[in-house]
């Protein structure tokens, strides 16, 4: 399989090919932190940090500039920094079992396809919100 098909499923094995890692799943982790290394994929754009103990995310997560697919559910997080709307060509973002109580303007995330947002204390005005900012994606809350 060709390194930009891969999916790597650790940091070890994904650093020496650091310019061709376009998957990365760190899923299942148990981490509270994303990991610094992360940045070092300029060509991500499917990263699946679902399952862990998240509960905030780092600035240059936002600074990856073809991230298209971000799996973030069942984590712990309480925020979503508004520098979310840096990642312009994202089209899934999965944060469905978090402790979201409010959303950022989402409204540059013109190429969202699918936000997934149930399983969080947010409220139906939350989720109209969102739905009214992205008008062509489907909203799951």
């Amino acid at each position: 399989m060709a390194a930009e098909e891969r999916t790597y499923k650790s940091l070890e094995d994904a650093l020496p090919d650091a310019g061709q890692v376009r998957r990365l799943n760190l899923s299942k982790r148990a981490l509270t932190n994303v990991p610094p290394e992360v940045e070092r994929f300029p060509n991500l754009y499917h990263l699946n940090l679902s399952h862990n103990q998240l509960t905030t995310l780092p600035p240059f997560l936002f600074t990856l500039p073809h991230l298209e697919e971000a799996l973030l559910q069942n984590n712990q997080l309480t925020h979503l920094p508004a520098e979310i709307n840096q990642l312009t060509h994202l089209r899934e973002l999965y944060l469905g079992d978090n402790q979201l109580q409010t959303l950022p303007d989402l409204s540059t995330l013109q190429n969202l396809e699918i936000l997934i947002l149930r399983g969080n204390p947010l409220p139906p005005s939350e989720i109209a919100r969102a739905k009214a900012m992205l008008p062509h994606a489907m909203v799951s809350g």
